[in-house]
């Protein structure tokens, strides 16, 4: 696939960060805040929103972070059997600036879906490279899923967002086959908003259903009816990021805070068994620094993929750690596609001069993309 730089339109925001149950005046770029939030929205809500709580202070003695730096890092891949060749190099695709680009979705045409949450639309890069702008107009667009059957979600963040223009609250909307919201309550009754945090990321089932970040694990059944699904049974709430199905659609699978859980999926649709799947692989780390973990796929074989900070650690259908592939810049979400689905794509990104930037990047892989799932 050939290279191409397009520019993405950021819009400028000056706006709100998280606190701790609400969000506190602060100015700024990337993190900010959705910009256009009223002053007394949250006033609405019936129960209070569940504290995001503050990041994890870093341990003593731990090294600072990395500066930012526009030029990427040197890497090196190391074979993986059957999923990728030593020796193999990312190569971009895309870029743009803002937080313009997130919830990589492959389509069946060979194409990739990436979402602008502040240019508020759905980019397309197709199997030649060029970019087209699919759906436009959405509501500071976080995130992305596509189930099985071709249904096509978006998560919009409205005044919950990191960042963006934002016209109203938070929703699950279809946009394929047909245009509906799917979701805009929590399990309360509440605004979206009021289940707490950030509406993250999201995988489509093929009952028409779509499991989500927020606060936690929460399940938006085909009927819209919103609950949620960890801290269940005694289990603990999970500091949640990236979530996935499996090819089976019988588990789901979630990154919380360096480690990655695992439930069963109901005939409901709801979820139980709430375990560990695997710890991620801190090769590379420096004493006190975390793993992260954010987005996710499978291949063909049922290996799962997860980015993280020292790249896309790839795990067997038992959670075994097989490989990590690292890349040049900070990793955000993943898929497999491409004319013959044995691409691999990720977001990646960087903070230069205090502005945010994104890249798509690719890489080839001997393993196979699942066929009729996006990711």
């Amino acid at each position: 696939m050939k290279s191409m730089k397009v520019l993405a339109i950021a819009a400028g925001s000056t706006g709100l960060l998280w606190g701790s149950a609400l969000l506190a005046a602060q100015p700024g770029a990337f993190g900010a805040g959705a910009q256009g939030r009223p002053a007394d929205y949250m006033q609405t809500c019936k129960v209070a929103p569940t504290p995001a709580g503050p990041p994890p202070a870093r341990p003593a003695g731990a090294p600072p972070p990395p500066p930012a730096t526009y030029d990427a890092k040197e890497y090196t891949v190391t074979a993986i059997p059957g999923v990728i060749a030593a020796g193999a190099r990312w190569s971009p695709v895309w870029n743009g600036d803002g937080n313009n680009a997130d919830g990589l979705v492959a389509t069946s045409d060979g194409g990739m879906y990436f979402v602008q949450n502040d240019g508020n639309q759905i980019g397309k890069i197709d199997r030649k490279g060029q970019v087209t702008w699919a759906f436009t107009g959405l509501n500071v667009s976080g995130s992305m899923a596509m189930n099985s059957k071709g249904a096509l979600f978006v998560l919009n963040r409205g005044y919950t967002g990191l960042s963006g223009t934002a016209h109203g609250f938070a929703s699950i909307e279809q946009l394929a086959p047909k245009k509906k919201v799917l979701a805009d309550k929590g399990p309360n009754g509440d605004a979206l908003d009021c289940v707490g945090g950030v509406l993250n990321d999201a995988v489509a089932a093929s009952n028409g259903g779509l499991y989500f970040t927020m606060a936690g694990v929460n399940y938006a059944a085909p009927d819209g009816k919103v609950s949620k699904q960890d801290a269940k049974d005694g289990n603990p709430r999970l500091n949640t990021n990236g979530i996935i199905l499996t090819p089976d659609e019988k588990h789901v699978i979630v990154t919380s805070a360096g480690s990655l859980t695992i439930f069963d999926v109901g005939a409901d649709g709801q979820l139980s068994s709430q375990r560990k799947f695997a710890d991620l692989d801190r090769t590379g780390l420096a004493e006190g620094q975390g793993a992260g973990g954010d987005g996710a796929a499978f291949d063909s074989n049922g290996r799962y993929y997860v980015t993280a900070v020292n790249g896309v650690q790839v795990f067997d259908k038992d959670g075994k750690h097989l490989g990590t592939i690292p890349a040049p810049r900070n990793l955000v979400s993943v898929a497999i596609g491409g004319p013959n689905r044995k691409t691999m794509y990720s977001v990646t990104a960087a903070n230069v001069d205090g502005q945010r930037k994104v890249w798509i990047e690719s890489i080839p892989l001997l393993a196979t993309g699942p066929k009729g799932r996006g990711k």
